[in-house]
């Protein structure tokens, strides 16, 4: 039996449908599956940023990095520097993020960058992490440094998550990143 023009149409709408219908279905099981993230690249315009010397214009900027085969959406924090996100910390959430020294301020004379992350609740301050990069004068600092860190003490509280980049004697040429920070949870 011959399909009329106006049962093709019909066809190809139900068919648009059961497709679409399909592909949302499927990124709601892809996304139930990778779990919820927060991305504080995304919600870098509404953190505060501090810095020391240099205007915020030249002090922060997003930018895509790339380390050895690793290439990550990153945010330029040229020493002294601070990024304080505010966040509704989610039960189970880990901080996943990486450092480092852009590859283009290896090989200048520089002495390296003080990565710092913290969490600031209720008055109190807990440094998480805190380490000196230095890869003019220490080429196994040429990589990212990769970082989970839990957050389940904090889980249910309103806090600041703090990234602090600091000098060693002087900033000068401390290209200093933060690789793809984000909060995970189930």
């Amino acid at each position: 039996m011959p399909l009329t023009e106006k049962s093709a149409i019909r066809l190809v709408v139900v068919l648009a449908v059961i497709v679409a219908v399909g592909a949302l279905a499927g990124w709601w099981y892809l996304r139930g599956l990778g779990g919820h993230q927060i991305d504080l690249v995304e919600r870098f315009p509404e953190a505060e940023k501090r810095t020391g010397t240099l205007s915020l214009h030249q002090t922060f900027r997003i930018e895509e990095v790339r380390i050895g085969n690793e290439t990550r959406r990153s945010i330029f924090a040229h020493p002294p520097s601070r990024i304080i996100w505010k966040v509704l910390v989610p039960d189970g959430a880990v901080l996943e993020t990486a450092y480092a020294v852009r590859s283009d301020a290896w090989t200048l004379d520089g002495d390296g960058a003080t990565f710092r992350i913290g969490v600031s609740a209720g008055g109190e301050y807990r440094e998480l992490v805190k380490q000196w990069v230095d890869p003019y004068h220490r080429p196994g600092d040429r990589r990212w440094f990769p970082v989970t860190l839990d957050l389940s003490a904090w889980a249910g509280r309103e806090v600041e998550v703090i990234f602090n980049t600091d000098p060693n004697f002087n900033a000068v040429h401390d290209a200093a990143v933060w690789g793809s920070p984000l909060i995970s949870f189930p």
